[in-house]
């Protein structure tokens, strides 16, 4: 790219090897020339200023390219001296008086933001599972989602809610709907391509994100076998390995009375108040799958102490839960086990902590 300068006004630009004819005043001069789309594009050419062009290729920025145009001699010749000039692709900084730097703007485009993978939970043949994926556009400029598609493996267990073309506004976000519904146990995996207006894209493909999930399926499922797996568990205090085992006896075995009640044990121990009491209460109200009378006593009466005593730790710790209300709701929790501990092995430590925890309840003003 050469500038050519005679005189005062008269200047000829050529780029690649095109001649264009403006003129170069000491103040500030306008060349319009061709860009490799076709398009007009301005090089607004002041003198010791920086100021900016760029190519375009199909509505789209494909680059920016930094040109500094160096005079010889005075800026403010006189009619009739001469003056060659040359611009060249240097990124050079200066901005003296014998100098023009044309250099480019920020770019203002779309970038994607998205995860590099999405786990589904473990799910049951019969059932499927959903997740959500959130694209956010951290660019300056609107982002173009030109299609979402699933690729690769396994493609048959995993869809999208709509892959419809969509555009994310500068700063903004949108979320892409996603289910998993596996067709026999085990682990799948495929993977979704986004192609969008992101430049990085033009050179690296689509956006991928693994897509992971694994199945798993009821028959043959031994109950009696899991459940003594979490009660020994249970007793190695492997309190969240507990709760894995008794959540997945409970999909198969909704109603099971003994899983609740470890699984709400365990809970307690993790310190997961609000769930160990929803699962007591309702090892309570399953109760009957215990096998005989005696046990079934004894069960109900460990379920109601540890009722009880999830009841209270979560009024000691949150103040939303101290009212008078709730204090009467607690007192009688207790004075319900202790209805019930007569009938079932005599513990006098669960006792008394019982009445202590009575005369709380009552005090609480």
């Amino acid at each position: 790219m050469e500038l050519h300068g005679v005189g005062h006004a008269q200047t000829v630009l050529l780029i690649n090897g095109k001649q264009y004819d403006g003129t170069l005043t000491e103040g500030r001069s306008v060349i319009e020339v061709e860009a490799r789309s076709g398009e007009a594009v301005t090089l607004d050419l002041t003198v010791g200023t920086q100021r900016f062009y760029r190519t375009v290729v199909a509505g789209d920025v494909e680059e920016f390219l930094p040109v500094v145009f160096s005079f010889n001699g005075s800026t403010g010749g006189g009619d009739g001296d001469p003056r060659d000039s040359t611009a060249t692709g240097d990124d050079d900084d200066s901005t003296d008086a014998d100098s023009i730097i044309v250099k480019p703007p920020p770019l203002q485009l779309g970038r994607l933001e998205v995860s590099e993978e999405v786990v589904f939970e473990k799910t049951e043949t019969s059932e499927d599972a959903s997740e959500e994926l959130t694209l956010r556009n951290s660019g300056e400029a609107d982002l173009k989602i030109h299609s979402v598609r699933i690729t690769g493996d396994d493609t048959r267990e995993f869809a999208i809610q709509s892959d419809a073309a969509f555009t994310i506004p500068a700063g903004g976000e949108a979320i892409v709907h996603l289910t998993f519904k596996p067709l026999e146990s085990g682990i799948r995996s495929t993977t979704l391509e986004i192609a969008s207006s992101d430049p990085s894209t033009k050179k690296k493909g689509p956006k991928k994100i693994a897509l992971k999930g694994e199945g798993w399926t009821n028959k043959g499922f031994d109950h009696v076998s899991a459940l003594q797996e979490a009660r020994d568990l249970l007793e190695q205090r492997k309190y969240a390995d507990v709760e894995a085992r008794c959540s997945a006896i409970l999909r198969v075995r909704p109603l099971d009375g003994r899983a609740f009640f470890m699984r709400g044990i365990a809970r307690f121990n993790l310190q997961e108040l609000p769930g160990a009491e929803f699962d007591l209460k309702q090892a309570i109200k399953n109760r009957g799958q215990v096998a005989t009378a005696v046990d079934r006593a004894q069960f109900t009466c460990d379920a109601q102490y540890f009722l009880a005593l999830s009841a209270t730790n979560q009024f000691s710790r949150s103040e939303q839960e101290q009212t008078p209300a709730r204090a009467v709701q607690i007192r009688n929790l207790w004075m319900d086990y202790l209805g019930m501990a007569d009938e079932c092995t005599p513990n006098m430590d669960r006792k008394q902590n019982a009445q202590y925890h009575i005369k709380m309840m009552e005090d609480f003003k």
